[in-house]
């Protein structure tokens, strides 16, 4: 059975929104619980989080679940497309992993792996946009929707749309709108389109069509149709024409009620599997109203690809409080060891990470005394960036060379 109700909310006029800047909200309905528990899951459960306060920002990745992880959980954290660390551990129950970051008004994401055959289809992200905004730092506005949300589970979703000026208001949207101005996205990633439609003209239109001829790359059987502002029924005709029909809107002109003349219909699609990297997707919709010619919507496109987040070096800046003495490395550089010497006035609990040139975390290990032994192992020659943490307060950063 389906049903469905509206709900109307207007924006806080004391927040001061920027053109751009998104609003988002997320829905659950209940019951929301799978009959039985996957028997080949373990219990693990990974999520991720993010606090946003005063003049930091900091993420986490966890396992919330009732057992260690079967395997390495990759993660990334990402500001603004650009990835600022990641890294893959076994997380035990109840293990996290920190990262901190300067609240700089730019959109913060951290993803994580989830572990192998958990319930439902979750895929732990978090993305937070505007952190910071204080009318010095420079904002960083579209980006949040350039990737998934983790809103793939059925009982959930994630609608954020930008606060917007003038615009066309017959228009095709896509979600993800994807990285950069080829508006990248990976493999196998479903989209979902959004198609508005508005009566422009001078009478009420009693039926509105709206035409579209899905691309080879979609795969058509995959459709599912969502929400909208008028009831609707579907069909798919030829080889993949989704045409949705409006009977009897009644949908007034724009001069008579402007608010009441628009409307608006949403629907999710899989690609082909594993399209080619490169591989163009394009979509646009023909608009009918009543009887007159169509409105050729814009033309919303995704193109297939991969690597596609820009990877940024950790930094050598070290942030800690005022009166700290320094870290001591040495030798530096090594042939072997390197001794990381806490100053007297740290804390003497502290965490080690290891970056390759490429921001991989390559070793990452706890120490609660002021010195930490570092064998370089199987570790390659070459120049390595380490932090050290202290706790969520303060860092050391710098650069160890290993010849």
């Amino acid at each position: 059975d389906c049903g469905s109700f509206s709900l109307t909310v207007e924006m806080d006029s004391c927040l001061a929104l920027q053109l751009g800047q998104s609003i988002c909200s997320s829905v659950q309905i209940y019951p929301d619980s799978l009959c039985s528990d996957p028997a080949n899951w373990n219990g693990a459960s990974m999520e991720v989080g993010a606090i946003c306060e005063g003049d930091s920002i900091r993420m986490f990745v966890t396992n919330s679940g009732t057992a260690p992880s079967s395997t390495v959980m990759d993660y990334i954290i990402t500001e603004d497309n650009v990835i600022l660390m990641q890294g893959g551990e076994i997380f035990n129950q109840l293990d996290t992993t920190w990262f901190a970051g300067e609240a700089n008004g730019q959109t913060w994401r951290a993803t994580s792996d989830q572990e192998p055959n958990h319930p439902g289809f979750s895929s732990p992200n978090i993305v937070v946009e505007g952190c910071g905004l204080n009318g010095v730092d420079p904002t960083s506005l579209g980006v949040l929707s350039s990737l998934p949300m983790d809103d793939a589970d059925f009982s959930f979703d994630i609608e954020c749309n930008p606060v917007i000026g003038s615009h066309d208001p017959n228009e095709k949207e896509a979600f993800p709108t994807g990285v950069d101005e080829e508006h990248f996205i990976a493999q196998n990633i479903d989209i979902e389109y959004t198609l508005r439609f508005q009566n422009t003209g001078n009478d009420t239109a009693f039926l509105v069509v709206l035409r579209d001829t899905l691309p080879e790359v979609l795969n058509a059987a995959s459709i599912q149709m969502g929400g909208s502002s008028h009831s609707y029924t579907w069909t798919l005709e030829g080889q993949g024409e989704l045409v949705i029909r409006f009977e009897n809107i009644l949908l007034v002109d724009s001069t008579t009620n402007e608010p009441a003349s628009n409307g608006w219909v949403k629907f999710r699609i899989a690609q082909e599997e594993n399209l080619a990297i490169g591989t163009r997707i394009e979509n646009s919709v023909a608009i009918y109203f009543d009887f007159n010619e169509p409105i050729i919507t814009n033309t919303a496109f995704h193109t297939v690809g991969e690597d596609f987040l820009e990877i940024k070096i950790i930094n050598e800046v070290s942030q800690v409080p005022v009166g700290h003495g320094e870290l001591f490395v040495y030798p530096n550089p090594s042939f072997g060891s390197v001794i990381f010497e806490l100053p007297v006035e740290a804390a003497a609990n502290a965490q080690f990470i290891l970056y390759d040139q490429m921001g991989r975390a390559v070793v990452r290990q706890t120490f609660d005394e002021k010195q930490l032994l570092f064998n370089r192992g199987a570790l390659s020659s070459g120049v390595y960036f380490y932090r050290v943490e202290m706790g969520d307060a303060y860092f050391y950063s710098g650069k160890v060379i290993l010849k």
